[in-house]
């Protein structure tokens, strides 16, 4: 096992040597290279081994929410209830996150676009209530899913009451 800093064509790289399998990564300066090699010592050594492997590709908001629709909400739920769903999602959310792998949709950036809701007065509370069920709705099938571990959503009622 080996986890060394090189420097290749003006550029710092992290270079990690772990049971034959090799893998680099450009970091930037001399310094951040240092700190992530120290990290990935200390996660080797605890026996993770998660920092060889790619990521693998995160579903977006959009492509959750297209299969949440139709797995769940048109199977289950009334129709008026699909309706305001969908709604929901097309003018709200999916501007809003639609690029954004589910799993970067954070309770923050949710936060962030509740109180833009609340703040630019324009919104009613009602429709912000039904935002927060919406999402909080299908991030909790998210959570089911295992594509997220916490339902960002949980709660924000509570905290988002227009004055």
């Amino acid at each position: 096992m080996g986890v060394k800093v090189r420097k290749r064509n003006g550029k710092w790289y992290v270079v990690i040597d772990y049971h034959g399998r090799r893998k680099s990564k450009c970091v930037g300066t001399r310094e951040a290279a240092e700190h992530v090699k120290r990290e990935i010592e200390a996660r080797l050594a605890l026996g993770e081994v998660g920092v060889l492997t790619e990521p693998e590709k995160s579903e977006t908001f959009t492509e959750y929410s297209q299969r949440w629709i139709k797995s769940h909400v048109a199977l289950h739920l009334k129709p008026s209830t699909q309706d305001s769903y969908r709604s929901l999602l097309d003018s709200r959310l999916i501007p809003k996150f639609g690029r954004l792998p589910l799993r970067d949709v954070t309770r923050n950036k949710v936060k962030a676009y509740l109180a833009e809701m609340v703040e630019s007065g324009k919104v009613r509370k009602h429709t912000i209530r039904n935002v927060i069920a919406c999402l909080r709705a299908m991030m909790q099938h998210a959570v089911e899913d295992g594509i997220v571990e916490v339902n960002p959503a949980i709660g924000l009622g509570r905290f988002n009451r227009p004055q």
